[in-house]
């Protein structure tokens, strides 16, 4: 942080009208005071009032930081900020803690000193503000603000133990919360509460397996089957806490039937879809699978997937239809706009189709036969240092092997152009659009995941952190954690289809074929599809496409690189995957698959 001769004292904070600024923030949140506290600091900097421009600049670092409440060690991100505050500093918090009346600002500084000092005192003073400014913040329809600051007080009471008074008021608290929900929460208030009683052996199992099985029929009635399946879910947490087996049972077998219930819906309106609805069955399927005992009811649902499929040919080539650039972008976010989370998410896992081979054959032959591309385009291919990666073939050459050389390094630089074209133009704004609208955290991915043929299991958790971080903007955590779990998700694949995808060596020693050997063999087209393979080949291995596994493996890639658009490709690639594997296209000719074809 800003450090300069002038020493604040705590005095200086007195003569803040805090009370103004939150009565003029548009929310009674951090990230609302934040703006203006920044403001402020403007206003008195270099104005000669350097002890008000050092304490609203204090502030809005306090404010700014983001509440993550996924990770309990670092809660505030970016931790950096955290550790730039002075002892001066934390003196002075300490002191203003007790001074603040807005539970929301009380809360946030009580529990930084928390987090770096381990000060029981303010972990308590934190608990008791967090349950106060979320009570301000209480709102069914917009439940986040108010679920994140109760989790975060779950959070700290756990930490102060269950003998601390802290843990039994917060139970008491979220207790209070379901009962002036009555049943009647339209969204997900009510589903965060009874987790957070659940996972912590909290609540009365046979008053809350009665409130959530209300809750489900409620979502049911409105066709919000989205929630109903959640609430249905957590009715059979709490019939397994009961020991009620049969009811467990069948709150199970109502939360797959809510997959059902959306498949008919989507082919129900004015527009149907039975690519989505095949997408539902096929959710509902595995979801009986983890029942037991339901091998007709699979068989049954199977039968009609099967006629969805065979109808969802046609509304698949559709979606591969491109779209003219100058109008993307708008019909991009209107894919998007307005939507349930779910549909959202769907909507931009099929946004834009990847580039096909053979369009981007055509066009490299194109260009290549064009003397002025031939001339202009570079002979190699260089890094970041200079240094000579790859070596361009030549059109021109008298060998054959050089001339299909040729086009294959000018069709994966050709594709890496659409790709970049993909992300600034369609994808970026959907993502922006999305987040306008929904608050995602890494639960939100846990349905997509949980039985996914393209998600082994035991690697849910992880897909869902490096999904979550891209639409956090963070690429750079999002390709550290997606790339190694696609690689192995590739072969996961290829084994399941029967193939092999590994050696034994003259010792005996059994290896997996890398991704860099595997993705070339023929078996990845029998089973991705050539569009799939090449796009995969050129953004992950190939030296004239992206090569982005290989330059993230070997650290050869900076800061800055993983905010380029290979990284939110891929990103939005894997998105692609896990939401459409399990839509098969159905081959009646046996042909090759296209590039609407999914694993």
């Amino acid at each position: 942080m800003e450090q300069n001769d002038t020493i604040l004292k705590t005095e200086d904070f007195d003569q803040i009208n805090f009370d103004d600024i939150f009565e003029n923030a548009d929310k009674r949140e951090c990230m609302y005071y934040r703006s203006i506290f920044f403001q402020k600091a403007k206003e008195n900097e270099g104005v000669g009032n350097s002890k008000f421009h050092l304490a609203f600049n204090l502030l809005s670092v306090i404010t700014g930081l983001h509440l993550d409440i996924d990770s309990v060690i670092h809660p505030f991100k970016p931790k950096e900020l955290i550790d730039s505050i002075s002892e001066d500093q934390f003196e002075l918090l300490s002191d203003l803690s007790s001074k603040i009346n807005d539970p929301e600002l009380r809360a946030r500084i009580a529990d930084i000193i928390w987090i770096v000092k381990k000060d029981y005192r303010f972990s308590e003073l934190a608990i008791k503000s967090y349950l106060e400014s979320a009570t301000n913040l209480e709102d069914p329809d917009f439940w986040p603000p108010c679920a994140d600051r109760i989790s975060r007080a779950v959070q700290l009471c756990r930490q102060l133990g269950k003998k601390n008074k802290c843990f039994s008021d917060v139970f008491q608290h979220i207790e209070e919360v379901l009962k002036r929900c009555n049943g009647e929460d339209p969204k997900f208030l009510s589903h965060r509460m009874m987790t957070l009683l659940l996972d912590n052996k909290q609540g009365d199992p046979s008053i809350y397996s009665n409130l959530s099985e209300k809750l489900a029929i409620g979502a049911e009635n409105r066709k919000d089957f989205f929630i109903a399946k959640d609430y249905w879910d957590i009715s059979a947490r709490w019939f397994a806490r009961s020991n009620n087996q049969e009811k467990q049972k069948a709150a199970q077998i109502n939360a797959a039937e809510t997959f059902i219930k959306e498949a008919e819906e989507s082919i129900a309106n004015e527009n149907p879809s039975y690519m989505k609805a095949s997408w539902f069955l096929q959710r509902s399927i595995d979801a009986y699978r983890t029942i037991g005992g339901m091998q007709e009811k699979v068989k049954e649902i199977q039968a009609k997937l099967i006629e969805y499929q065979s109808k969802s040919v046609d509304e698949m080539k559709v979606i591969s239809t491109e779209l003219d650039l100058s109008e993307v972008t708008e019909k991009c976010i209107s894919m998007v706009k307005g939507k349930k989370l779910l549909d959202a998410l769907v909507n931009l896992s099929i946004i834009q189709p990847p580039p096909t081979v053979d369009k981007v054959s055509k066009q490299a032959e194109k260009n290549l036969n064009t003397s002025l591309v031939e001339l202009l385009a570079a002979s190699v291919v260089v890094n970041e240092k200079g240094m000579v990666t790859a070596r361009k073939a030549s059109m021109h050459s008298d060998e054959q092997d050089e001339k299909e050389l040729a086009i294959r390094q000018e069709m994966h630089r050709y594709a890496d152009i659409n790709r970049s074209l993909i992300v600034s133009a369609a994808i970026l704004p959907a993502i922006e659009e999305i987040k306008k609208e929904h608050n995602i955290r890494e639960y939100d991915f846990i349905s997509l995941l949980t039985n996914n043929p393209f998600v082994p299991k035991g690697r849910e958790f992880i897909f869902a952190k490096g999904l979550h971080a891209g639409f956090s903007g963070d690429f750079l955590i999002s390709t550290h954690l997606l790339i190694p779990q696609v690689e192995n998700s590739i072969r996961y694949v290829l084994q399941q289809a029967g193939k092999i995808t590994s050696m034994i060596d003259s010792s005996g020693i059994q290896d997996e074929y890398l991704l860099h050997k595997i993705i070339y063999e023929p078996e990845m087209k029998d089973v991705f599809g050539k569009d799939i393979t090449f796009d995969l080949q050129g953004l992950l291995v190939d030296r004239f496409g992206s090569n982005l596994r290989n330059l993230m493996a070997h650290g050869l890639m900076s800061h800055d690189s993983f905010y380029s658009h290979a990284p939110i490709y891929f990103w939005w690639l894997t998105l692609r995957f896990c939401i459409l594997s399990i839509l098969k296209k159905k081959d009646d000719e046996g042909t090759e698959n296209t590039s609407s074809e999914e694993t």
